[in-house]
């Protein structure tokens, strides 16, 4: 007779003792799946990325064209040799004769107060006349 040991009882699922190697077998299955979704879908969104890298390098490359050619026209519109010509063709201006110059005497003003970035002073105006001169400039 053999003796019975005493433990807690057990559990038998009606398949008997196969079903914990197939419990097993599917949890590895799914795991392997998962990992290999994981995977395709990392080098999936990794190819993306690229395409995307692309679009916006091209389009960085194509502003700064633009930014290249506007600086261009910016700098063409604002030369003084143009503001010139369109002052003196289309608006009618004139240089001031030099009668029509007067310079502002300066002894008894007080100087502003220095800021940080000094600008440089301003040019002394021609034939110097006493008076105001910012009035003697518009008329004629």
């Amino acid at each position: 007779m053999r003796r019975r040991r005493a433990s807690l009882p057990r559990k038998i699922s009606k398949f008997g003792l196969r079903w914990r190697p197939a419990c097993w077998f599917a949890v590895i299955i799914c795991i392997v799946v998962g990992a290999s979704v994981g995977c395709v879908w990392q080098k999936l969104r990794l190819i993306s990325m690229g395409y995307e890298l692309r679009r916006l390098s091209l389009q960085e490359r194509e502003f700064a064209k633009s930014n290249t050619r506007y600086k261009v026209e910016v700098a063409t519109l604002e030369a003084p040799n143009r503001i010139e010509a369109i002052a003196r063709n289309q608006l009618g201006m004139v240089r001031p004769q030099s009668w029509q110059l007067v310079s502002i005497r300066t002894e008894n003003l007080v100087p502003p107060p220095k800021p940080d970035d000094e600008e440089p002073p301003l040019p002394e105006a021609r034939g110097s006349v006493k008076g105001f001169s910012f009035a003697a400039m518009f008329l004629d």
